[in-house]
């Protein structure tokens, strides 16, 4: 077992067990911050929001979300979110099967 908690802080925290094939991160954005992440071919991405407001942008379709919203993407090779509100994330991504 490892004790991991959601921090408060602006950036990323490794929330799940560096050997499994689902990695879950905590992300905060401060409002104007930006993130951007490569996916893999073979990797699936779940984000949902705990709190505030942020655009998420994936392959070029533009989303926006707040808290308490999730989006799920298959295939997407490319995501960027961007902060409109202090924004707590938590970011799920595995490989398919």
């Amino acid at each position: 077992m490892i004790k991991g908690s959601l921090a408060s802080s602006p950036g990323e925290t490794m929330l799940s067990h560096p050997n499994l094939r689902q990695v879950v991160k905590n992300v905060n954005l401060q409002p104007g911050d930006a993130h951007r992440m490569a996916v893999d071919p073979e990797e699936d991405v779940l984000i949902f929001v705990i709190q505030g407001r942020c655009t998420i942008e994936v392959d070029g379709a533009h989303y926006q979300v707040s808290a308490h919203d999730c989006i799920d993407m298959e295939r997407a090779s490319n995501i960027h979110f961007a902060a409109l509100d202090t924004s707590h994330m938590l970011v799920c991504r595995a490989s398919r099967r």
